[in-house]
């Protein structure tokens, strides 16, 4: 079954008169054709051709072009060609010749925020180049935009402040928080141990730590209220460390503690917690830590070693 193709192709014949221009598209009239000089100088036809496949249509059409230059004299080198079906191109000619553009308000109204936020978000490095940069400002390719922000994860709200912390309080917020979760992944517990012990000031043991507090230790009471219980027995290895963390994790106002920490050792620490909304931040942020008995660095800034 064949079908109609257009072949489009560009003789490198730059010196071509208009009346040969005519002469071409009139030997090429049983092809439906078009003749004109491009914008790059080269002589442009396109020629439509019965084939049963691509691979059929192209030689046709370009022997159709080249037998009728050189019947006329006019160069036939080929310095460009495109094959697509009369469908495509049909569909190609519905489409406006410049696509919908987008300048800051644009941007401002697509993600609902200001001009001012508008402006930021257009510089930065994974936002899409612009086409053109008017007096008015960029301009962009709306639909690039609107794909950009259909896949940005954008954070809500101002950034957390600065908070202390040490690599032992960071890996147990993070571990906690991993419990709301829908599916609680324990490779993420394992990605949690590995980023953090490479912080200085580390506790060697920070693995067997993490491994504590699995399912059999952390209970998911409320994922909407980030409420969980933690429940230490009085032989756990690490009661004392994690125990002092929940305690300065409540005091930095990451977790609120809804039963008591000061807790005889000889008896089983049921502790109910709640990741508060400051909290859920710093544990969904790659932040550095504070080492061990070092100087602190605040969360959010890079840590260097000293």
């Amino acid at each position: 079954m064949s079908e109609a193709y257009s072949v489009y192709a560009e003789l490198a014949a730059a010196q071509v008169t208009e009346d040969a221009v005519e002469q071409l598209f009139d030997a090429l009239a049983e092809h439906s054709p078009s003749v004109s000089h491009a914008p790059n100088g080269n002589l442009s036809v396109r020629v439509f051709v019965e084939a049963g496949n691509v691979e059929a249509a192209l030689p046709a059409g370009l022997n159709t072009i080249k037998s009728a230059a050189r019947e006329l004299q006019i160069p036939d080198a080929v310095a460009g060609v495109e094959i697509i079906t009369e469908g495509e191109l049909d569909r190609r000619l519905t489409e406006p010749p410049v696509p919908p553009l987008a300048g800051i308000s644009e941007i401002a109204d697509l993600g609902g925020f200001s001009r001012q936020r508008a402006k930021v978000v257009a510089e930065r490095k994974d936002f899409p180049d612009p086409v053109d940069n008017l007096a008015g400002g960029p301009i962009f390719i709306k639909e690039q935009v609107t794909r950009f922000f259909a896949t940005w994860k954008r954070t809500v709200g101002r950034p957390p402040k600065p908070v202390d912390l040490t690599p032992l309080e960071k890996t147990v917020l993070q571990a906690l928080a991993l419990h709301l979760e829908p599916a609680p992944n324990h490779q993420k517990l394992a990605d949690i141990a590995a980023t953090n012990s490479a912080l200085p000031g580390t506790p060697e043991d920070l693995t067997s730590l993490l491994n504590a507090l699995t399912d059999d230790l952390v209970q998911t009471l409320d994922v909407a209220r980030r409420r969980l219980r933690v429940r230490l027995s009085p032989t756990e290895q690490h009661r004392p460390r994690l125990l002092d963390t929940l305690e300065s994790l409540t005091a930095k106002k990451l977790l609120n503690t809804h039963s008591g920490l000061a807790i005889d050792n000889s008896a089983p620490a049921d502790i109910v917690v709640t990741v508060t909304d400051k909290g859920h931040r710093h544990s969904q942020a790659d932040l550095p830590a504070k080492p061990e008995g070092g100087p602190e660095v605040p969360c959010g800034e890079p840590f260097r070693k000293a």
